[in-house]
């Protein structure tokens, strides 16, 4: 990926990626941490341009996974987003192993908990076969709420290990 840094000036530092915007007028010059994780090769005869190797995308938002050989890969939220079923009101993925990750999922009022865990297990399933992540476990479990992150306002479809946005069901 080429990146224009004749109006940016783009960092990455420790894998981690740093934009400021040249082309804004206002004052102080502004330096935004961004989370996509990169790695920037030097500009070639080809183009006078940086360019970016190695771009995984939001590191936060990939749920990484290692079979018993040690072969490492990952789900994209892009092959993880757009579950719908009846009675599904919310969703969130939570890995818990190197090979295992929990869906929690909020149903509504009219949701049937059998109904709900038994059609997204089909389609997890189907999900982690196309990608040959077939060794992958997981399961799915249900709860009251899903809160979004109190620091950003927002509900994330991956989170880290934080039991604290659940309102447990029951």
């Amino acid at each position: 990926m080429l990146l224009f840094d004749d109006l940016n000036v783009v960092e990455a530092i420790d894998g981690e990626m740093y934009l400021t915007s040249l082309y804004n007028f206002a004052q102080p010059l502004i330096r935004y941490k961004i989370s996509d994780s990169l790695t920037l090769a030097q500009p070639t005869k080809e183009s006078p341009f940086t360019r970016a190797v190695g771009l995984l995308g939001r590191c936060e938002d990939m749920l990484w996974f290692e079979d018993g050989f040690g072969h490492r890969d990952f789900l994209h939220p892009l092959a993880i987003e757009g579950f719908c079923g009846e009675g599904l009101r919310d969703y969130q993925f939570q890995q818990t192993c190197r090979d295992s990750f929990v869906m929690i999922a909020e149903k509504t009022s009219q949701g049937t908990e059998s109904v709900i865990q038994a059609e997204l297990t089909a389609q997890m399933r189907g999900i982690l076969e196309e990608k040959g992540l077939g060794y992958v476990r997981f399961q799915v479990t249900f709860v009251e709420e899903i809160l979004p992150d109190p620091r950003t306002g927002k509900k994330q479809l991956i989170v880290k290990n934080d039991a604290g946005r659940w309102r447990a069901a029951g």
